[in-house]
């Protein structure tokens, strides 16, 4: 502590004296010094949280058997349980500018949309896809979601040979990016569908499984829009 905000009845040299006189009491423990304006709130206090317990023993124990005869409570950085116990945490990146696709049929999003019913030929799963830079839409319906390799395959072959997209400077779905979730149809481990996009050419890129909805906010909207014009039009043919 600065002495320059001491009181003036106390010197500097004062004050680190009964500092240092009570230091050398082993029945006195020192951590912080107080000092108030006023003679009578003067105090050299010790522990802060266990200056108030009834015995001597308990007042003199260590933070660290304070902290374990208090069932763990608060944080011991030198304790190996409460580590294990707690976890290990992860610094959570904040996305500020993200980056804006203008590339029409460049980079995709992707989601699965499932039906609690089948239709009347039988599909009950939906793909759904969505140009990041366009919005524009693209529903493949799956029998099984096993199925999903397969139409994707089959879907960006036709967006290649498409006339549409002869005339642009780049090719459409090569070496693009399609950002999707961890889902099993096409997840990381999922080795023939990984196999099956590097052969195309197609970059997948995953969002973080227990942060799905903030890394892949643009596929869960398009499930969301989907949804209610699905409903809607169930609703008009009385469905």
């Amino acid at each position: 502590m600065d002495a320059s905000i001491l009181p003036r009845t106390y010197g500097k040299e004062q004050v680190n004296t009964m500092i240092k006189q009570l230091k050398q009491d082993d029945h006195n423990v020192i951590e912080e010094v107080i000092v108030t304006q006023h003679e009578d709130d003067r105090t050299i206090t010790g522990r802060a949280v266990t200056a108030g317990l009834p015995s001597q023993e308990k007042w003199m124990m260590s933070a660290h058997d304070f902290h374990c005869m208090m069932g763990h409570l608060g944080a011991d950085p030198d304790w190996d349980i409460c580590k294990e116990a707690t976890g290990t945490m992860r610094y959570i990146r904040r996305t500020v500018d993200p980056h804006r696709e203008t590339r029409v049929a460049f980079t995709f999003v992707l989601d699965m949309l499932v039906v609690n019913a089948r239709d009347r030929f039988g599909f009950k799963y939906v793909l759904v896809l969505k140009c990041a830079a366009s919005s524009a839409y693209r529903l493949i319906p799956l029998y099984l979601k096993s199925d999903a390799q397969t139409a994707l395959e089959e879907w960006i072959t036709e967006l290649r040979a498409s006339p549409n997209f002869h005339n642009m400077p780049y090719h459409p779905c090569s070496h693009n990016v399609i950002h999707t979730d961890q889902d099993g149809a096409w997840c990381q481990r999922n080795r023939s569908f990984q196999k099956s996009m590097a052969h195309l050419g197609v970059i997948m890129s995953y969002a973080i499984k227990d942060r799905h909805e903030r890394t892949n906010p643009m596929a869960e909207r398009a499930i969301a829009i989907v949804k209610v014009v699905v409903k809607s039009i169930l609703l008009q043919a009385n469905l």
